[in-house]
C-alpha cells in the first residue's frame, strides 16, 4: 500500500487489507492452467536403510504395506473420505474448481465435438464425476479392502446395488487391522497441510484403528523422495501431495505426467497401465481435433474408474499489482510476473486497454462487459445479484469501480473521462 512493491501475492484470507485500497488495482479471476492431487503409491519403494520412514513396519495396524494402494477399494474408500466441498470453501474460500480427472477443463475437448454431445460436454462431466466426501461409500470401500465380500456382488452396480456398509458380510484386512503411516506434504503449502490433516480426521472418524500423521518436509527433501534415486525414481511416500503447472495448453500435458507409464508423476508412484499408454499415444499423434475427444473421453473415464488419485482444485487466481503498473496480462502457462510487456505510467482506469487514451475502443470494452458481475458470498464486497463465479462477459478491467459488477456507474465514469490523452513521454536527461 505504500508503493514500495508494484505487484505482490496477496493470500485470500488478507484479501481485506488491500481491496478498494488507493492506487491498489486487482485483476481476477485467474482460471489457472494447473492443479494439485494427492498422489497414491501402488509400491511404496524401500529406499532408506531397506524401508520407507512413513509406512512403519509395512504390516497392517502398526504400519502400512509397501502395496496397500494397489488396492481399488482402498483407493476408493479414501478419495470418498475427502470432504471438497469444505475444502474449496474454507482454503479457496470459493474460488476454485474441484476436478475429476487431470485432464483439466478447457483443453479438451478441443472442437465442438461431435453428436450427442452437448457442447459443454466436459465441463458437466467433470462436475458428474468430481468426488467428494460420502462417508457411507467410504466405509463400504474401506471394509471391502483387501479382502471384503460384498453379499451381493464383489463389484456392485451403484445403479442396481446401493455402496452400503451393510452388504459387506465379510470385512477384509484393512477394516479389521486398521494402519499406521505418513502422508507428506511440503513446508509452507498451507492448503496441502490442511487437504492431508481433513483426509486424516475423516478417515479417523470412520475407524479409529485408522491412523495416518501429517508430515512437513522441506521442497527439496520433498522432491527427492518422490523421486528417489536409490530407487530409481520410484517414490518412498505412501501419498504425496504436488501440483502441475501446463508447461503447453495441451491435454496430453496433463494426461501424460499423470497416467503415463513413463510419467512425471505416475512412475514414481507405479502406476502402469498398457491400454492408457496406448490412448495417450494417440491422443498426442492425432491431428483432428475431433476425433481427439473420444480419446480423452477415455482417459477421464479410466481414471475416474480406476481412482488413480484425489484430483485437487484448478484454483481462480487474483493479480494484485499498484495501478501505476500497465501492460500486464495474464498467462496461464507463466507463473508470477512476466517483466518484458510492462512498464510504469499513471493512467486513469478509464483506459481499459493502457493505450493512453480513453476513447471508443474503451466504452466498447466496459459495454461488452455491460451487466456482468462477480460474486463470491465469502469474498468482498460481495455486493447484490445472483450467486455464482461470474458472468461469462465479466471483464474485471470494465470494473472502474471496483464493486465486482459492471453497471452504468462505470459507462458513467468512463464517458466523464472520454478523450483523455496521455502526454508524450519524454525520457531522462
Amino acid at each position: 500500500m505504500a508503493g514500495t512493491y508494484d505487484a505482490v501475492y496477496v493470500p485470500r484470507a488478507n484479501i481485506n487489507s488491500v481491496w478498494q485500497q488507493p492506487g491498489i488495482r486487482c485483476r481476477y479471476p485467474l482460471v489457472a492452467l494447473s492443479v494439485d492431487a494427492l498422489f497414491f503409491n501402488f509400491n511404496t519403494a524401500d529406499g532408506m536403510a531397506g524401508q520407507s520412514p512413513y509406512v512403519g513396519n509395512e504390516v497392517w495396524g502398526t504400519g502400512i504395506p509397501l502395496n496397500a494402494f494397489s488396492n481399488l477399494n482402498l483407493r476408493k474408500a479414501f478419495t470418498y473420505s475427502f470432504n471438497m466441498t469444505k475444502f474449496v470453501a474454507e482454503q479457496f474460500l470459493g474460488e476454485a474448481f474441484p476436478t475429476a480427472s487431470p485432464i483439466v477443463m478447457g483443453l479438451a475437448p478441443y472442437a465442438p465435438p461431435p453428436a450427442p454431445y452437448p457442447a459443454d460436454y466436459l465441463d458437466k462431466w467433470h462436475i458428474a464425476n468430481r468426488p467428494d466426501i460420502i462417508e457411507v461409500k467410504a466405509e463400504y470401500y474401506f471394509k471391502l479392502a483387501w479382502g471384503g465380500i460384498d453379499d451381493r456382488s464383489g463389484n456392485p452396480d451403484e445403479a442396481v446395488l446401493p455402496e452400503d456398509p451393510s452388504h459387506v458380510t465379510t470385512t477384509g484386512t484393512v477394516w479389521n487391522s486398521g494402519f499406521d503411516f505418513k502422508i507428506v506434504y511440503n513446508i509452507g503449502n498451507e492448503p496441502r497441510r490442511l487437504s492431508d490433516e481433513m483426509l486424516r480426521d475423516e478417515i479417523k472418524k470412520i475407524n479409529t484403528k485408522f491412523t495416518m500423521t501429517v508430515v512437513g518436509v522441506d521442497w527439496a527433501q520433498m522432491l527427492d523422495e518422490i523421486w528417489w534415486v536409490p530407487t530409481n525414481g520410484r517414490s518412498i511416500i505412501p501419498i504425496f501431495t504436488i501440483g502441475w503447472l501446463a508447461d503447453f495448453a495441451d491435454a496430453h500435458n496433463f494426461a501424460y505426467p499423470f497416467m503415463g507409464t513413463y510419467g512425471d508423476f505416475s512412475f514414481p508412484q507405479s502406476y502402469s497401465n498398457a491400454q492408457v499408454d496406448n490412448w495417450i499415444t494417440q491422443g498426442i499423434q492425432e491431428g483432428n481435433p475431433s476425433l481427439r475427444v473420444p480419446i480423452y473421453d477415455n482417459l477421464n473415464n479410466k481414471f475416474v474408474q480406476e481412482q488413480i488419485d484425489i484430483m485437487g482444485v484448478i484454483g481462480l487466481g487474483r493479480r494484485w499489482e499498484r495501478d501505476w503498473v500497465q501492460g500486464w496480462y495474464y498467462s496461464p502457462i507463466l507463473p508470477g510476473t512476466n517483466l518484458y510487456p510492462i512498464w510504469k505510467e499513471d493512467l486513469p482506469w478509464t483506459d481499459v486497454d493502457s493505450n493512453g487514451k480513453v476513447e471508443i475502443k474503451d466504452l466498447a470494452a466496459a459495454s461488452k462487459a455491460y451487466g456482468s458481475y462477480y460474486i463470491q458470498p465469502n469474498l468482498p464486497p460481495n455486493p447484490t445479484g445472483p450467486p455464482g463465479y461470474y458472468t461469462s462477459n465479466w471483464d474485471s478491467r470494465a470494473d472502474v469501480n471496483q464493486d465486482m459488477k459492471v453497471d452504468i456507474k462505470d459507462l458513467a465514469r468512463m464517458a466523464k473521462g472520454f478523450g483523455f490523452v496521455a502526454p508524450p513521454w519524454l525520457p531522462p536527461p
